[in-house]
């Protein structure tokens, strides 16, 4: 049975582009010193060099602009220092909500400089909702990062579980999965798998949205739906919708309606006699 849950976090819990747009900006602003004209021609450039791709993006700015001879160094900094504007995936919260009400314990790993990964776990609001924070460059720097199984131990020595009750939810096998070659064997989800290929053949369950992880878990209540309709007659959405619900594990999903007529239709007793709640 899975007790705790170990998240990664860039492209995991947030689209991580959205922060190199974010620091870019932030860089744009900087050097601009508030002259829009400037602003908009620097972030034009960044917009630019992100499109073609997301690494070495200042590299590259410095190079566009090497008769201006920008401080590199400086431009990092503000990189690495600025207060991100990134938002979590839509499927996020209820996610997390749902598995700590179920009493499964929860853990965010990440790997990265810590003031960067702090300022992006504070942007985020989600510190409240994990049990075990780890940024592996805390632990003693860059040697102990993912795939290094000490963070992996350290997390379940915390909670007081083997590796084995696991679930480890992440998007990058070469990194967030290969600690199997370590002989651990916890379950393995991979999120946003288009993004990096499994060199290694690890094997993995492979999702597109959190949601599905609830076939992994035994949640103690069910996730809960809820759907605003006009009537619960035979129409073309209704009919659709039942027939999800017809089919669903509802012990791990319930959907319940709120309908705008006070009459009651061809479903109303369907629901009700599937669990699910009704209310005009």
């Amino acid at each position: 049975m899975i007790k705790a849950v170990i998240f990664d976090l860039d492209d995991t819990l947030y689209p991580e582009i959205d922060y190199v747009k974010s620091g870019c900006k932030a860089i744009a602003a900087t050097l601009a010193r508030g002259n829009k004209g400037l602003y908009d021609e620097y972030k034009h450039t960044f917009d630019e060099i992100i499109s073609q791709s997301p690494f070495g993006v200042i590299d590259r700015f410095c190079a566009v602009y090497e008769n201006k001879d920008f401080d590199k160094q400086n431009l990092i900094s503000i990189y690495r220092g600025h207060k991100p504007n990134i938002k979590l995936y839509d499927d996020v919260i209820l996610c997390l909500n749902q598995l700590k009400d179920s009493g499964i314990k929860l853990a965010l790993l990440t790997d990265g400089r810590p003031e960067g990964q702090r300022n992006k776990i504070a942007a985020l609001g989600i510190e409240k909702y994990f049990d075990k924070i780890v940024i592996t460059d805390e632990l003693g720097g860059e040697e102990y990062r993912k795939p290094n199984p000490y963070a992996y131990k350290l997390i379940c020595e915390n909670f007081g579980i083997g590796l084995t009750d696991c679930l480890v939810i992440g998007d990058n096998p070469d990194k967030d999965f290969f600690i199997r070659a370590y002989g651990a064997l916890p379950k393995l989800i991979m999120r946003n798998y288009s993004l990096h290929k499994n060199k290694q053949n690890i094997d993995v369950e492979k999702i597109t949205d959190l949601y599905q992880i609830f076939s992994f878990v035994q949640l103690s209540q069910p996730v809960r739906i809820l759907h605003m309709v006009g009537s619960l007659g035979w129409h073309g959405v209704e009919a659709v919708v039942m027939n999800y619900y017809r089919h669903i594990d509802k012990s791990k999903v319930q959907f319940d309606f709120i309908v705008c007529s006070q009459e009651r239709e061809r479903y109303d007793d369907e629901i009700e006699t599937l669990g699910g709640g009704e209310d005009l």
